[in-house]
């Protein structure tokens, strides 16, 4: 019997494998942007549980090494390698984009997998022989146009993630087979094929870490000023690196495109640093993001940009302006609360995680 893990994207899940029967016995699957540290004890717990086995009656453990994002590859990694070693048995890695694709070697073509990677903008991505199941292209980031290039008309099946930028790019006859990354319970078999080898299993690393050490600048001369065009993909970065599901450069130029759509920019010598985008309508405003890039927070550049909005509302004759806010988000509550924000309602289960958003407004003066 086998255990397969995964923690590589935002999901967890698990699966036992019973090679006897030759099939998935229990298995367990949680999408989640964080928390796998917590949830990947508990889930394997349960599948033993469901299956009515023990540690101890596991021959071999089989998890992915990415790539994928960096805390949860690492967790999973460790998790394994941890319950290896105390059960000594084997540990057996395997990469996610193999992982993600082994439910469909049944069809016996050769096929791409393309994942997205984070919020960078690029794609993890692997061109396989699907009689094989060998990389003839191994994992690799790259930007769409590179793997469009790369893969020609050689791949008339891609596997991909539900991205539309990725449903543009492969709009050219080719199949594409929807994917939501790699799922223990799905590729449990395929990893029982796998060799033990013995060898140690490493990470699979293909970008620099997202989290850097957060830097110091002086804030004092930062100016605020109206979003141009121009500013778009840096406002773009910065949201995608400030929130899961950020806004994409196209994302942004449809919502400024709303009458009474409005930004600005918090900037300093000519980078910017932050920015607030706001709806306006008949003398009341809603805020509905303000970030500031997470390298640089609490150097002022949130206060900075939030003081520049309600002037400029003002100078419209705006009469309120109202936000909300996760519940348990007390940072900013405090940032809102200082600027002179009352609560105004709660709205429970407002946000994707089950947190409640506190509705707030602020009484304005032209």
């Amino acid at each position: 019997m086998l255990l397969v893990i995964d923690t590589c994207f935002n999901a967890c899940s698990v699966a036992l494998y019973d090679d006897v029967p030759g099939r998935v016995v229990a298995c367990g699957y949680e999408a989640m942007e964080r928390g796998h540290a917590e949830a990947l004890g508990p889930m394997v717990e349960r599948v033993f549980g469901e299956a009515g086995s023990r540690p101890d009656q596991l021959s071999r453990i089989v998890v992915t090494r990415g790539p994928g994002t960096f805390t949860g590859l690492r967790i999973g990694l460790s998790f394994a390698k941890g319950m290896a070693l105390a059960l000594n048995i084997p540990l057996v890695g395997i990469d996610s984009l193999t992982a993600t694709a082994a439910p469909h070697f049944e069809m016996n073509v050769n096929f791409a997998v393309v994942l997205r990677a984070g919020r960078t903008g690029q794609f993890y991505w692997t061109f396989l022989n699907g009689v094989t199941a060998k990389p003839i292209i191994p994992p690799m980031l790259s930007t769409m146009a590179d793997i469009a290039q790369a893969l020609e008309a050689d791949s008339p099946y891609v596997l991909i993630d539900d991205s539309k930028e990725l449903e543009l790019l492969f709009a050219d006859g080719r199949e594409l087979l929807p994917s939501y990354g790699p799922q223990a319970g799905f590729f449990a078999a395929y990893a029982a094929t796998l060799a033990v080898t013995g060898e140690t299993v490493e990470p699979l690393y293909l970008r620099p870490p997202d989290a850097k050490p957060s830097v110091s600048v002086d804030a004092s001369s930062a100016s605020v000023r109206v979003a141009t065009a121009q500013d778009i993909p840096a406002m773009a970065d910065i949201h995608a690196l400030s929130f899961p599901a950020g806004w994409t450069v196209a994302d942004l130029v449809g919502i400024l495109a709303v009458p009474g759509a409005g930004a600005l920019v918090v900037e300093l010598a000519g980078t910017l640093y932050g920015f607030v985008q706001f709806q306006w309508v008949a003398g009341d405003a809603e805020i509905n993001t303000i970030c500031v890039s997470p390298n640089y927070r609490r150097q002022h550049f949130g206060q900075d940009v939030m003081r520049g909005l309600i002037a400029y509302l003002q100078t419209l004759g705006t009469t309120k302006l109202f936000l909300e806010v996760a519940e348990n988000n007390a940072a900013a509550r405090g940032l809102y609360e200082s600027f002179g924000f009352q609560p105004s309602g709660l709205r429970k289960g407002y946000y994707a995680d089950g947190q409640n958003a506190v509705t707030m407004v602020l009484e304005m003066t032209a």
